[in-house]
């Protein structure tokens, strides 16, 4: 065709070759840039998925029913976790988080769905400044935002953050008023009554056990075996969670000996 056959000839001076060896020439170059972006095509594929390719299978152990459970034993990473970047991994029984503060800091399971439970893991803060963890319902996309219920908030300057997603400034009524900024004073009255604070001491390279108790419309969080908020809000009673996620800062940090078990509706 006669558009490659000048834009080859502005190109190159191969066309100085005998006119029979054009149209080859054009065929090769066409050829080699096809495969050049199929193969970046390839490479620039995650090597992670940000969504878990499998759901977690319940067991049970002593009566209860486990929904998930990992120690972080194996090497590798199961696939019911999912995560976007390779920078978290298994290292000498623990998983390690690293984030810029984007979502490679994000790990996240999907779970039979359930109403109550109690959740524990113990985490290690290294440079990572927060720790954010939550319940989401995958199925309530449309009444809020993400389908995230509930959010847990650990700052390492020394305090521990419940909040209502559900009714407060993640529900869907709301949420565009949010991103517009165009929240009234009673409207951030009532995002205000959907979270509650208290405040514990963390210190870097300090092992801690975390304990979640979600029991109907009120929520309560342990550390190392005393009980350190308590909150009531209607949002926790929703009659589904089927995801779990946790979030940090930038930074590292580390989890491990995870157990999610469902305590009944």
């Amino acid at each position: 065709n006669q558009w490659l056959k000048k834009s080859y000839f502005i190109l190159s001076p191969s066309l100085l070759l005998p006119k029979n060896m054009h149209q080859p020439i054009l065929k090769t170059a066409a050829i080699t840039l096809t495969l050049l972006t199929l193969s970046l095509s390839v490479n620039a594929q995650p090597k992670y998925t940000n969504f878990p390719s499998e759901t977690a299978v319940p067991k049970t152990k002593n009566g209860q029913l486990i929904l998930h459970e990992d120690d972080f034993s194996k090497d590798t990473l199961h696939r019911i976790w999912g995560t976007a970047s390779d920078s978290t991994k298994i290292e000498d029984g623990v998983i390690k988080i690293l984030s810029n503060g984007g979502p490679s800091g994000k790990i996240k399971v999907s779970v039979e769905p359930f109403v109550n439970c109690q959740l524990r893991f113990r985490f290690q803060f290294l440079d990572s400044k927060s720790l954010v963890f939550g319940f989401d319902d995958l199925t309530a996309k449309e009444i809020v935002h993400g389908g995230h219920i509930l959010g847990i908030r650990f700052d390492k300057n020394g305090s521990i953050q419940i909040k209502d997603n559900l009714t407060g400034s993640y529900n869907m009524e709301y949420y565009q008023l949010v991103k517009d900024k165009k929240v009234t004073p009673e409207l951030k009255a009532l995002f205000a009554r959907c979270e509650k604070q208290a405040d514990y001491p963390f210190e870097s390279e300090k092992w801690y056990d975390a304990l979640i108790e979600i029991n109907g419309d009120t929520v309560a969080i342990s550390m190392n075996g005393s009980k350190v908020i308590e909150f009531q809000s209607p949002g926790f009673a929703h009659p589904r969670k089927d995801m779990y996620r946790f979030l940090i800062g930038n930074g590292e940090l580390h989890i491990d000996d995870v157990s999610l078990i469902s305590t009944g509706n």
